[in-house]
């Protein structure tokens, strides 16, 4: 029965992992971008080998992320259900899509350390082959990442649409959520078909997906939701 759930419990569970999930991207990305740069590496694979070695540590990160957006998933779903369980449920759908496939692109970062690290049989390999292999490796994570936006983006327009529609949240949240999900596409877009456009327009074009997400975890983890207007049961929907 839903008087039985709690819908503040749903809303600061998702906003708590959604500020953890935020931090720890902005603590692994900068690690990322010292690995490899336009000059070669620019670390040792025996500081890449090293025990709770940085690069290693962000790996382990980049996962968790994932595993938080499936948390995230599963509060959303429980706080949208009344609004229209089948978009709630698409909804979450993506989000774990788009989890799904961020973590298995993150294989290629496992596979770049491996590469430099030159342990074992990768020895008998020239380092300039392995540092070829180690940036292929690292560019078919970031296009498999970018496969994984898409479906993101796409949430994000089901979650603007029934946060507007709730009556619960503020109708502001859709709207922006709407707004970083058209931003978010034409960033995706621009990179594959004009690079040259898309660096000219990042980050401001994602700006507005950054700003959706922040705003929303912090009024969920601070607010959560208007439980005046929060439906009895599935039976009394707030009206579309």
């Amino acid at each position: 029965m839903t008087q039985n759930l709690s819908p503040q419990a749903y809303a600061r569970t998702a906003g708590v992992v959604y500020l953890i999930e935020i931090a720890l991207a902005f603590a692994v990305n900068p690690v990322w971008s010292r690995l490899v740069g336009a000059g070669g590496v620019l670390v040792t694979g025996a500081e890449i080998a090293a025990p709770l070695s940085p690069w290693r540590l962000a790996f382990a990160g980049e996962v968790l992320t994932y595993l938080c957006y499936a948390v995230i998933a599963a509060m959303f779903y429980a706080l949208l259900r009344p609004v229209n369980p089948i978009l709630a449920l698409l909804s979450a759908f993506l989000m774990l899509a788009h989890a799904a496939i961020g973590a298995t692109s993150a294989l290629g970062r496992l596979a770049a350390l491996q590469l430099l690290s030159g342990s074992g049989n990768l020895a008998a390999i020239d380092p300039r082959q392995l540092q070829a292999m180690a940036s292929l490796a690292l560019q078919l994570h970031n296009d498999g990442h970018d496969v994984g936006l898409v479906f993101f983006a796409f949430h994000c327009a089901v979650l603007g649409y029934l946060l507007y529609q709730s009556g619960y949240f503020p109708k502001a949240f859709g709207v922006l959520f709407a707004l970083a999900s058209l931003c978010l596409l034409t960033s995706i877009v621009t990179s594959f078909l004009v690079p040259a456009i898309n660096a000219a327009i990042f980050p401001a074009i994602v700006l507005p997906l950054f700003l959706a997400q922040l705003l929303f975890t912090l009024w969920l983890t601070l607010i959560g939701v208007n439980l005046r207007k929060w439906p009895i049961d599935l039976d009394h929907m707030p009206a579309t």
